[in-house]
């Protein structure tokens, strides 16, 4: 069995694409998360599941994303590029035309019976997939593997589905004989693919049996195709990202605009004036300065604005 979560340590660190920044209070920010199968931001947001977040805080503030990827998918030959093998079926397989209860696996399923439309894979459009004429009768399994997995953890099945004609297929998928999610309605748009994904808890098992059934028992139409089935070990990723909200701070006399937080030199004009022996240097601001946050070189003042400081301050 593949190991669980190798891949852990390098996407989880690379998940969030900016670390902690700074910003002047009014403006925006965009947090991005990547490489992740499905993303959860708190705490709060409109579309807290969307990987993009645009932020614009009024205070310092933290924010937090869980991610989760996808481990290696345990399932063997699920796209089918490999061909009639590592599955099993109570449907009977052909290279030749597909009946009721019959299936094959090719790249176009008008090959296989000439009353359906040119209908490619999923994914590059030259690739196999399983092409199926559904039974009339219920609960025959159309695809079934028995695949390994680690006792206490969440899998997502995944699996693409097509119609290739009407009344579309209702697809039942079932893991250790137990229903997992609704019954999955086929696409009535022929040649769309659409997926179908659910998450499954192992709990003490260390196996499961996988099956999709057919219950659409129309014989006309019902037919249908599979592609790109999955079955991964669901892995979460936690991470922070802290805005920290800057406040102008404007020295008088010499228009000079800086930050909490940051160092600016200010080279007064007019009614300031500088004492290179530092004996009648004053600087009064909101929260008053020490006198080692400030020094003087030559004909200017560099001033270092601790991060509590806000407000006006006037050079005298």
């Amino acid at each position: 069995m593949a190991s669980l979560y190798a891949q852990t340590t390098t996407l989880c660190d690379s998940m969030l694409v900016m670390k902690d920044t700074s910003i002047i209070i009014g403006d925006t920010v965009t947090l991005q998360g990547r490489g992740m199968f499905e993303y959860n931001w708190s705490p709060s947001f409109p579309n807290p599941k969307d990987s993009t977040q645009k932020v614009h805080p009024t205070q310092t503030t933290t924010y937090y994303l869980t991610g989760y990827y996808l481990d290696t998918n345990v399932v063997y030959n699920g796209n089918f590029d490999l061909g009639n093998t590592g599955f099993t079926s109570e449907y009977v397989y052909t290279t030749a035309r597909i009946n009721e209860e019959y299936y094959a696996v090719g790249t176009n399923c008008h090959r296989f019976h000439e009353s359906l439309p040119d209908i490619y894979d999923h994914t590059s459009g030259n690739g196999n997939y399983m092409i199926v004429n559904g039974s009339p009768a219920k609960n025959k399994q159309v695809w079934s593997q028995i695949v390994p997995v680690h006792p206490n953890t969440n899998y997502v099945f995944i699996t693409w589905v097509t119609s290739f004609c009407l009344p579309a297929a209702d697809l039942q998928f079932s893991i250790n004989e137990q229903q997992i999610g609704e019954i999955f309605h086929s696409p009535q748009v022929l040649g769309e693919w659409q997926q179908f994904y659910q998450i499954w808890n192992s709990g003490a098992s260390t196996e499961a049996v996988i099956t999709i059934l057919n219950q659409n028992t129309v014989k006309q139409g019902n037919d249908f195709g599979l592609d790109d089935i999955s079955f991964s070990a669901f892995v979460p990723c936690e991470d922070s990202v802290t805005v920290h909200v800057m406040f102008p701070i404007e020295a008088r006399n010499d228009t000079v605009l800086a930050c909490a937080g940051e160092m600016m030199t200010i080279y007064p004009t007019l009614n300031d004036s500088i004492d290179k022996h530092c004996s009648n240097i004053q600087l009064s601001v909101v929260t008053p300065l020490q006198s080692g946050d400030f020094s003087v070189h030559d004909d200017a003042i560099t001033i270092n604005f601790p991060p509590d400081i806000n407000g006006m301050d006037s050079l005298v």
